[in-house]
């Protein structure tokens, strides 16, 4: 809390296959999505006010079991569902105890929903719910009750189930007693950190944090370690305001007196910020630098729970190490810049040391960059399933597991599940397994670029709102298209200059994050440059206005950052992260190649998820590999940003030019040799087992392709431990 830190060649062509022959179709309707396993997720998200939680049980059969509640609501525990999931994941679920009814599709990853809700008096027509909490697949099997009190476990480990968080009362949420219960917790592990590997109440008050964030464990103490020196301690002052002998910042995320104490003050003045001090169970109505010095992990934790809660501070769930600390060094910054030189206070003074390029300019990445390489980005805390702990914990199954304020503390697997972890800290993860936790991060990772945004307008004295889903739209800065953009840009109607400059630079460059471009498109509805009113705001409007404007993701933009953080969260460290101009630069002739950081593919066979795709003047990145239709040759799912229509979403709206991030299936049907003969890209979803109304079709750009596959070596370490 701007306290000082211390510095811490073509081949021979074949003969092309037959589409795969399927029966004739007898019905519209897709038979139910079979399966050899059952999964437990929960979703949450929020329409028209109110705040959805959505906890889904599926079955091998495809029938699904559920419980909903919702926020405000007059039923803490809930109403039970029953419904079915279909082979192109749509689901319908209804109501056993009244008469509401979920109808929607999964994404394609089960990491979202699209659904609408309606019961007698309440209906949404779009409602996105994301995924908060999941149990890794497994075979049905009796339910196996949860593990013990941390209390029990010597000191040596800290057991806390993975589920959705569970909300205090009149918020909603699963009952611990809910059979469909997901079957991991969080273990503590050894960390080389003696401040966090000794003090087992630390830890339970670390959980007992990131669920009530609802980030992962992971994320919060690597923060609270940086902040604290390694320490872990609530009593540790600032050592460089100590030798000065002023008193500084305090404690686990160091509370400094200019700043975060008296934000936790003026917050604790307001009816929301005392409503939110009683759900913790924090009963002072303000506090002080030395009362922070005097309390223990479990109290203290209460006070960085609270500092998350003040608005302009409040963390999105699963946000990841960098945004909580952004929010601690620089509070209420949507911007990639921090802090500046040039600024007329001492905040980049104090805090240049994070300014590791010397531009002048303190940035998110670098600040990141600072935390990995001080060694705090590590991990704290693994999963593990229920079953196994018993021999580990050596306790008795059955005693639910007691976070720091005495409540059952369940801690979440965050949408997407991030685990920063050193290479070596990972000994005997197999190929296929860190493979399948790639596909889901580049996965999730691309679907961070279709998003929510929120239209509101006044009827008399109610406020109205809808949401709508925009994708980010491709937008390369060079030749025809960049002549085009900055023509329209030059000619800016003074309302669109407006909104214009509250654009993230690296945004009107084509580099845009999934987080600014969110941020920005938000911004973009609430301003209305559009000359219509609220209620008339569509999505073509808003994609419209991004693309006259040049606001987007390109091809190098989109691959590198998908990179980055699926490096980052897997192997714990990209060597990209820390360059704040990485995004700027990195051009899809420096994704590919066959020396320094890749390493040429060359068979259909060898290709791996985090594989880049690429042909002159483009870029794709590889997201899943598996067996092709009918087991013949191989398919994979690749990610891309691009013009090209010929992709389901953009095929989906008629053929949208620009559409911008998405992905499809190609199928390459011979495994041994990459040959142009009988390449086919499917065009009708997402879906990567066979339907009856598949439609695959030559790639458009066949003729363009050089099928030139390379692997990203930073992110290849991973695979090899």
């Amino acid at each position: 809390m701007f306290a000082v830190k211390s510095p811490k060649a073509k081949a021979t062509s074949a003969a092309q296959p037959q589409t795969p022959v399927l029966p004739p179709r007898q019905t519209r309707v897709a038979p139910l999505k079979i399966a050899d396993q059952t999964w437990t997720r929960s979703f949450s998200g929020a329409a028209k006010g109110v705040n959805f939680q959505l906890r889904i049980r599926r079955d091998p059969t495809g029938h699904l079991h559920a419980r909903y509640q919702v926020s405000p609501g007059q039923r803490s525990e809930g109403w039970h569902l029953e419904g079915q999931v279909r082979e192109d994941h749509s689901f319908v679920l209804k109501g056993t105890e009244n008469e509401a009814v979920f109808e929607g599709r999964f994404s394609p990853s089960g990491q979202l929903l699209s659904t609408s809700f309606r019961n007698k008096k309440f209906s949404v027509e779009t409602l996105r719910l994301i995924r908060t909490g999941s149990s890794t697949p497994t075979k049905v099997s009796p339910r196996q009750s949860h593990l013990a009190s941390p209390g029990e476990t010597g000191g040596k480990h800290v057991l806390v189930p993975t589920q959705t968080a569970p909300l205090q009362a009149g918020q909603g949420g699963i009952s611990a007693s809910d059979p469909t219960s997901t079957e991991k917790q969080w273990q503590a592990i050894k960390t080389g950190l003696k401040g966090f590997d000794t003090n087992p109440e630390v830890q339970q008050a670390i959980l007992w944090g990131a669920q009530q964030l609802q980030v992962n464990p992971n994320d919060l103490a690597a923060v609270i370690g940086y902040e604290s020196a390694g320490t872990f301690s609530p009593n540790v002052e600032n050592e460089a305001a100590r030798r000065k002998g002023k008193k500084g910042a305090v404690g686990l995320i160091q509370f400094t007196p200019s700043i975060g104490i008296p934000a936790l003050n003026q917050f604790l003045d307001t009816f929301a910020g005392r409503a939110k001090a009683k759900q913790l169970g924090i009963a002072v109505t303000s506090v002080t630098r030395d009362d922070l010095l005097k309390m223990t992990p479990t109290e203290q934790m209460k006070f960085v729970v609270l500092y998350f809660s003040i608005p302009i501070n409040r963390l999105a769930p699963g946000d990841k190490y960098d945004v909580i600390y952004q929010e601690i060094l620089a509070p209420g910054r949507e911007s990639e810049i921090w802090y500046r030189a040039s600024d007329k206070n001492r905040n980049y003074v104090d805090n240049s040391q994070f300014d590791a390029n010397k531009d002048g300019l303190i940035t998110r990445l670098e600040a990141a960059s600072e935390i990995r390489e001080q060694g705090f980005v590590t991990s704290y805390f693994k999963q593990v399933p229920v079953q196994a702990q018993a021999s580990v914990a050596g306790v008795s199954s059955g005693n639910g597991a007691q976070g720091p304020l005495g409540n059952s503390a369940r801690q979440p697997t965050q949408h997407p599940e991030v685990e920063h972890v050193r290479p070596q800290s990972q000994p005997g993860v197999l190929p296929q397994d860190f493979d399948n936790r790639l596909t889901q991060q580049l996965e999730t990772f691309t679907e961070k670029f279709v998003f929510p945004v929120t239209v509101s307008w006044q009827v008399g004295r109610e406020r109205k709102s809808r949401e709508l889903m925009i994708r980010t739209p491709y937008f390369i800065f060079s030749g025809d298209m960049k002549a085009e953009v900055m023509a329209n840009r030059a000619k800016m109607k003074a309302t669109d200059r407006q909104v214009f400059n509250q654009a993230p630079k690296l945004a009107t460059y084509g580099k845009g994050s999934p987080e600014e471009m969110a941020s920005f498109t938000q911004t973009l509805v609430n301003m209305n440059p559009f000359g219509v009113s609220a209620q008339n705001i569509t999505v073509e409007l808003i994609t419209g206005w991004l693309k006259k404007y040049g606001i987007g993701v390109d091809c190098s933009g989109f691959v590198t950052q998908a990179l980055d953080y699926a490096t980052t969260n897997l192997v714990g460290k990209d060597p990209h992260l820390g360059d704040a101009g990485v995004r700027e630069y990195r051009n899809s002739g420096s994704l590919h190649g066959s020396k320094g950081e890749f390493k040429r593919v060359n068979s259909p066979a060898e290709v791996k998820p985090g594989d880049t795709m690429w042909l002159t003047g483009h870029i794709r990145i590889v997201t899943r590999v598996g067996p092709g239709p009918g087991g013949r040759g191989i398919q994979m799912m690749v990610a891309e940003s691009t013009p090209n229509a010929q992709l389901p979403a953009s095929l989906a709206q008629g053929g949208v030019y620009r559409i911008g991030v998405d992905k499809a299936i190609w199928w390459f049907p011979e495994t041994d040799r990459f040959t142009w003969s009988g390449v086919k890209k499917k065009v009708s979803g997402y879906n990567w087992g066979v339907q009856q109304d598949d439609k695959w079709k030559t790639p458009n750009t066949l003729s363009q392709e050089t099928f030139y596959f390379s692997r990203y070596q930073p992110l290849e370490a991973g695979r090899k431990k």
